[in-house]
């Protein structure tokens, strides 16, 4: 099994769902595509190397970080929930809560 599928299993977040919102299998781990405000590939980008967190991350490219999720056009900035990694966000995406990481 993909280690896509596998976090996909374990956080309970659909396979479907994390495909649609561009995160994929690279040959390294799992790439986590970020956006910037416009919706364009932010110059770092970051690659998960494992299943859990304990695994590691990395990123590539260069320059300043930005939050996840900052290109979603959040309906409610007023409530939105700030959380601390990507898969935080996702699952509040799934569940329709406004959320950056």
């Amino acid at each position: 099994m993909r280690l896509l599928a596998q976090l996909s299993e374990a956080k309970r977040v659909p396979l479907k769902f994390l495909l649609a919102i561009g995160v994929k299998d690279c040959p390294e781990g799992i790439e986590i595509p970020y956006r910037d405000r416009d919706g364009k590939l932010a110059p770092r980008q970051r690659v998960r190397i494992g299943l859990t967190s304990k695994d590691g991350f990395k990123w590539t490219g260069s320059g300043a970080v930005i939050p996840y999720g900052e290109w979603m056009k959040h309906p409610d900035i007023e409530n939105m929930i700030l959380v601390e990694g990507e898969s935080d966000v996702w699952t509040l995406w799934l569940h329709k809560f406004n959320a950056i990481g």
